[in-house]
């Protein structure tokens, strides 16, 4: 009798337990999915269980069938490796490399590194790694082939993600380490930085997407789409991340790049279309159409994000499309009559054939 009412006691606050997302995440991503996650808690009412490691770490894991629903990777390499709903892949951030060493030990300028006594590196498997690697290659062909002989000579240590490398440098263990630009603005003041020239560095891109085991797939779409929210985007750029939904002022299109202007200049037409809310609203835009070579049968629209939308002639999507100013220095595309998930909101890139 008493076990049944300690039971019966028991199962209202065992019900009223939060869902669980988890989401694996890229070491270089520990400050702002944690922040992110704690305010997807906060708003939301889910739990996230995070787990934080280099990359090809966690697709090893995801590979050995350990549970994940989302997964946040420094390079698509590592996410391909996985299995995950290709409609659901979105690049979230950029980042950018950089140089650190010990507090008032470093060097003038990249060039300099080769004479650095104890180099560490992100191990080639790590995307940073990678990244590191094909940077110096790239700087190789400037500094000379010995300038990159005697950078490779000096390398001490080669870690399995890449704030190993930085606690190498902040310990004092190694002389200079070659990090993220958003790892090295982690450590603050416990190391000095040295930038790396923009025509020798490496954008990184990170996707992110839902996996295919995952038990809460409904869920996981919704924390990926939040990951694009401005909040979250302002909580990524406040930790060193470069925003891939940033404003452009141009739009390539075919193999031309065109002024957003000289776009918006064009005689434009109103459409009535449902949006991303549900809702029947009007929209003002240039025809899709007006932007192509006479005649084209398909076209497709790229976004910031990499998401992209294919539209045709026989389908009658292509007519039907307009380019719309979104607000910000943004240009979205709208579709009459199409599901407003295949809207593109960031267009970047359009093909036609």
């Amino acid at each position: 009798m008493l076990f049944s009412l300690l039971l019966a006691l028991a199962a209202p606050s065992l019900a009223e337990q939060p869902p669980t997302l988890r989401v694996f995440a890229a070491a270089s991503l520990k400050e702002s999915f944690t922040a992110i996650a704690r305010k997807y808690e906060q708003e939301k009412g889910v739990k996230i269980s995070l787990n934080f490691a280099g990359s090809q770490q966690l697709a090893a894991q995801i590979q050995a069938s350990a549970p994940a629903d989302v997964f946040a990777s420094a390079s698509d390499t590592n996410l391909e490796t996985t299995s995950f709903d290709r409609a659901s892949r979105r690049v979230f951030a950029l980042n950018r490399l950089a140089v650190v060493t010990p507090r008032s030990g470093g060097i003038a300028n990249l060039k300099a590194l080769a004479s650095v006594r104890r180099i560490v590196l992100a191990a080639p498997a790590v995307p940073a790694g990678k990244y590191a690697r094909a940077m110096l290659d790239l700087a190789a062909q400037s500094y000379s082939s010995a300038w990159r002989a005697s950078v490779s000579r000096h390398v001490v240590s080669e870690e399995q993600d890449v704030r190993a490398v930085l606690a190498k440098v902040v310990l004092g263990e190694a002389d200079a380490g070659i990090v993220y630009q958003t790892d090295a603005r982690s450590a603050g003041l416990k190391v000095d930085t040295v930038a790396i020239p923009n025509e020798f560095n490496i954008v990184a891109r990170y996707p992110v997407a839902v996996m295919a085991g995952s038990t809460d797939k409904k869920e996981a779409k919704h924390f990926v789409k939040y990951l694009l929210d401005p909040g979250s985007q302002a909580i990524l750029s406040g930790t060193g991340f470069v925003s891939p939904l940033a404003p452009v002022s141009s739009v390539q299109i075919g193999t031309r790049r065109v002024a957003w202007k000289q776009v918006v200049s064009k005689p434009a037409v109103q459409v009535t279309a449902v949006d991303e809310d549900g809702k029947t609203r009007a929209f003002r835009g240039v025809p899709l159409v007006k932007l192509l070579p006479a005649g084209v049968r398909l076209a497709r629209v790229w976004a910031a994000d990499d998401y992209s939308v294919e539209l045709t002639r026989a389908s009658g999507t292509l007519q039907r499309a307009v380019v719309v100013a979104q607000g910000g220095g943004n240009y979205r595309l709208v579709v009459p009559g199409s599901k407003p998930d295949t809207w593109i909101m960031w267009i970047r890139r359009i093909e036609s054939s």
